[in-house]
């Protein structure tokens, strides 16, 4: 397995607890090859800088999906964005050929995270099973949404 990491070019109007100034495009570029430079297993992608613009996820995934077909995908999101999820561009076409890996924020807890994955499955029409841990919310004719309790390392992108 290989662990792609794939920086947004030019992320959409901030909001939902977006952040208002990013680092320069090239710049978080860096600062990943950095980041997994004695990472076995993981790349980054300068895939994003590449697309018609604007540019939004589930066009990502598509062109990930063109590439490499048959690939699994999981998109990293923060708790921060779980609840404006459903604002995305096409998030159901997002579920359906990704799943998400909800990474913790701070004053989200995994019971919060889990219930906001369940709400959302059933608002953009999927039929859902839930793990009896409460950490994975299975989609049927969809992926998966993960709720990660522990974050890795709690570091955004935004704030290096």
């Amino acid at each position: 397995a290989k662990i792609v990491l794939v920086p947004a070019f030019a992320p959409p109007v901030p909001g939902a607890g977006a952040k208002q100034t990013i680092a320069d495009f090239h710049d978080r570029v860096a600062m990943a090859v950095i980041a997994v430079d004695d990472v076995p297993g993981v790349e980054v992608s300068v895939l994003e800088e590449e697309l018609e613009k604007p540019n939004f996820t589930y066009k990502t995934i598509e062109a990930i999906v063109a590439q490499k077909p048959g690939s699994s995908i999981a998109w990293m999101i923060g708790a921060d964005q779980l609840n404006a999820f459903e604002t995305w561009r096409e998030p159901r076409n997002i579920l359906e050929h990704a799943s998400l890996v909800v990474l913790p924020r701070d004053g989200w807890s995994g019971v919060d995270l889990f219930e906001v994955s369940q709400r959302l499955a059933i608002k953009l029409g999927f039929s859902i099973q839930c793990d009896e841990v409460g950490l994975r919310v299975d989609l049927t004719g969809g992926q998966s949404i993960f709720v990660l309790t522990t974050s890795p390392k709690n570091t955004s992108s935004t704030e290096v």
